[in-house]
């Protein structure tokens, strides 16, 4: 049926009128965009009351739940990636046997993760205790069992250090999961430069295979996630070295995909150079069907915050960290930018279906 002439001015009329007051919302951050059914693109306001995108197009997440990204999201990378609160973390992860290898960058990523399923990004002071406990951890073994200026952590949730704060474990006796991070810039947990050199280094094949292969004496079962990354600590070495150690890494990876893990990828934080290295990773991860974070596509949206050094150690060691680390060294620091790459691989490794179990500690 026909809408009469007069009937479609108005309708246009009124949509005009509605773009404008969205466009003039006090502290509008047009977060999304959707189409309209005119065809016209409609801007989605923040609501700083109920702190999502109304209308929530967003998922609806609870933003203070993620670290220092309220007021600092940039328009569109929102709606771009499927954003994590405290809850939907919990959810995703509970019952997991989590594995994570990686530089120190992968590290903080692990710290994301205990921040956001902790709660404690709305707390500043309990916030920057728990980054400030946590990176500091150089001793031959130390636990933060439960407390943050007097209380406990919540969903009793505990860290265990061995070594350092290289090498940690993340045990929630509530939510069954089982979080097993370990440095891998070098075989020793104090040395650095190796690189993807450490994975194929005789004295990491026991404990790798403990950490990823099932019967091996020392692991519960296969990992349910097993969320790798290498680069830093390769910058030294020549492309085509690299490049042979990614072909068979990759293809390793893929035999433990195979037997039931999900296996993620990610990719290095914006660094000139690293750059060579995530074209070559990306290619041989992607060759073997196995999803790969593009940490840089989600780092270009904050250039100019980057550029500024308020979400980086730039000042510190080149730049490469953006998260508790670089907290560490500055407590003003912001952590969005780390946060949003920990919400691109939860994303990855939360949509599709995982296995859970009842995890003791090893």
């Amino acid at each position: 049926m026909r809408i009469p002439v007069v009937n479609r001015y108005r309708r246009i009329a009124i949509l005009t009128v509605y773009l404008a007051v969205f466009e003039q919302l006090p502290g509008a951050k047009c977060l999304c965009e959707t189409h309209h059914s005119s065809g016209q693109q409609l801007k989605i306001s923040w609501d700083e009351t109920r702190q999502e995108c109304t209308p929530a197009l967003c998922n609806g997440a609870r933003l203070p739940d993620i670290p220092d990204v309220s007021g600092h999201l940039p328009a569109g990378l929102a709606c771009k990636l499927r954003l994590y609160d405290s809850e939907a973390a919990r959810t995703c992860l509970a019952g997991k046997y989590v594995v994570s290898l990686g530089d120190s960058t992968m590290t903080e990523t692990v710290y994301d993760v205990i921040m956001l399923m902790t709660g404690l990004a709305a707390n500043m002071s309990e916030l920057n205790a728990l980054v400030h406990n946590g990176t500091r951890q150089w001793f031959p073994h130390s636990q933060i069992w439960v407390p943050i200026d007097g209380l406990p952590y919540p969903h009793g949730i505990q860290l265990d250090f061995y070594g350092n704060q290289r090498n940690l474990t993340i045990t929630a006796s509530t939510l069954g999961l089982y979080w097993r991070h370990r440095y891998v810039g070098h075989v020793q947990l104090t040395q650095d430069m190796l690189g993807t050199d450490t994975f194929f280094h005789p004295d990491f094949q026991e404990e790798f295979n403990c950490l990823t292969q099932p019967g091996a004496g020392c692991a519960p079962k296969v990992p349910d996630v097993l969320i790798v990354n290498s680069g830093l600590h390769d910058a030294n070495m020549p492309i085509p070295r690299f490049a042979n150690n990614m072909r068979a890494l990759a293809k390793r990876l893929r035999a433990i995909s195979d037997l039931g893990t999900k296996v993620v990828w990610r990719g290095n934080n914006v660094m000139p150079q690293t750059h060579g290295m995530d074209v070559v990773s990306r290619h041989y991860i992607e060759a073997e069907g196995l999803p790969y974070v593009d940490t840089r596509a989600i780092m270009e949206y904050f250039a100019e915050d980057l550029a500024t050094g308020c979400c980086s150690d730039l000042n510190k060691s080149g730049g490469q960290h953006i998260g508790a680390i670089s907290k560490f060294h500055n407590e003003s620091a912001r952590l969005t930018v780390s946060s949003m790459v920990t919400q691109g691989i939860l994303g990855s490794l939360c949509t599709a279906k995982m296995g859970s179990t009842t995890l003791r500690p090893i």
